[in-house]
């Protein structure tokens, strides 16, 4: 028998990934059905991504800066969205935004994934605790807030070996690209790429770790340039030795097994007292310490991404206007976004002890992801519908709308975020 050709060599895994890439798709829609079913607008996806690219030719909005830097997949996916009807405008936002939420998932499940995580159950594990993330509703199938799972993926890439496909390596350069022009997320790749070029010295890493740095040279000039301008709060941080314990305890390691219910244990008269949160935060400080000494260089890049994430979210919290931000941030849902990575490492020091060989820590790790894996996710996993705000009656109006007419199209979360769409003037040819 002649042996298959490299076509026959490459379906099998293509096929796979398809599967993955399916499964992972429908787990994703299952927890909050009503993204796909009743696509709507969140925030900024409307006021900012779509308008800007709607009011203007496709690529202008992309040396737009926001709030002091670039956000290049965001603007992406505004000018792609120019080409579809409005009234599918929204499905089409959080249809982007599920692919790239599904695509450390498949990260996992390439051959360079398998390669250094071989264990099949180890990537099972692994992605039902990514999927199902208990405190994840605000990431969640929206395209403002895409940049978290971008970020996490982009740090797989860097942690990856060198790719024999060239359109792979290719990929590699686009996605550390976006990654790092979307937000200000070069400011936690330049450190892991830094060090894993140090570490490891080829080209690839170099190279990496070069395209990366230019990022965040582009990201930081912009932010000093337009320092002040945008929606930025600068209301005081309202910090204290209790509340730092309190957000550490319930955002990251409260949240981490129960999700978002027994965050709001932290806000009760039970912790008035300093003993609880002092003896979780020590505890859930022990473990992503142990985690980041123990584990491989992905389990410690995730570690120190997360950590990275959650102190300059204690620095720099963008959550109240007129409020101190900490009183604000121990809510049960307040800056929600802040705590998906740090949320994510504590599970990777979980794994890294429950495969260690100290017993202790292998119970304790064992009985925390079996508490999270058995309660919370089955728990939080389906997430709370949206409000109708009646989107497709609103496009429906802005198609009957006469020319230079604006149409106000109300924009989940809050009136502030209200899609103030003009309807252009056709322009006559002299």
């Amino acid at each position: 028998m002649s042996s298959p050709s490299a076509m026959q060599r490459l379906a099998r895994p293509f096929g796979w990934l398809c599967l993955v890439a399916g499964l992972s798709v429908l787990l994703v829609v299952s927890r909050r059905p009503d993204a796909v079913l009743h696509a709507q607008f969140w925030a900024e996806d409307g006021r900012y991504w779509f308008l800007q690219a709607h009011q203007s030719e496709w690529w202008r909005p992309l040396l737009m800066q926001q709030n002091g830097y670039l956000q290049t997949v965001s603007r992406l996916i505004g000018a792609l969205a120019q080409g579809v009807p409005l009234v599918y405008a929204p499905l089409l936002f959080n249809a982007c935004a599920i692919v790239f939420q599904v695509l450390p998932v498949l990260l996992l499940y390439t051959s360079r994934g398998r390669a250094l995580l071989p264990r099949p159950w180890l990537r099972l594990i692994i992605s039902l605790l990514y999927l199902g993330h208990p405190f994840s509703a605000e990431v969640h199938a929206n395209v403002t807030n895409i940049h978290w799972h971008l970020v996490l993926a982009a740090t797989m890439i860097l942690v990856f070996p060198r790719s024999s496909l060239r359109c792979m390596r290719v990929f590699d350069g686009v996605l550390l690209a976006l990654a790092s022009l979307s937000g200000p997320f070069s400011v936690f790749l330049a450190p892991i790429a830094v060090m894993l070029a140090w570490c490891r010295g080829d080209r690839r890493a170099l190279g990496l770790a070069a395209l990366i740095l230019v990022c965040a040279m582009v990201q930081g000039s912009l932010l000093i340039l337009h320092h002040g301008q945008g929606d930025r709060f600068t209301s005081g941080l309202g910090a204290s030795p209790g509340l730092l314990l309190r957000l550490f305890a319930s955002k990251v390691v409260l949240a981490s097994l129960f999700g978002m219910r027994p965050a709001m244990m932290a806000v009760s008269v039970a912790w008035a007292a300093w003993w609880p949160s002092l003896l979780i935060s020590l505890s859930g400080a022990l473990i992503l310490l142990l985690g980041f000494l123990r584990g491989s260089i992905l389990a410690r890049a995730v570690i120190g991404l997360g950590m990275m994430v959650f102190v300059s979210s204690l620095i720099l919290p963008q959550i109240s206007a007129d409020q101190p931000q900490w009183q604000v941030y121990l809510m049960p849902a307040a800056g929600a976004r802040y705590a998906f990575l740090p949320v994510l490492a504590f599970y990777a020091a979980l794994l890294v002890l429950a495969m260690g060989k100290d017993r202790l820590l292998h119970w304790v790790a064992t009985t925390a992801l079996a508490i999270t894996l058995l309660y919370g996710l089955p728990a939080n996993w389906r997430m709370s519908a949206w409000p109708d705000l009646s989107f497709p009656y609103y496009a429906q109006v802005y198609q009957q709308a006469c020319p230079g007419q604006e149409v106000d199209i109300p924009v989940y979360p809050g009136p502030f975020w209200t899609l103030k769409l003009v309807k252009p003037i056709p322009v006559t040819e002299p």
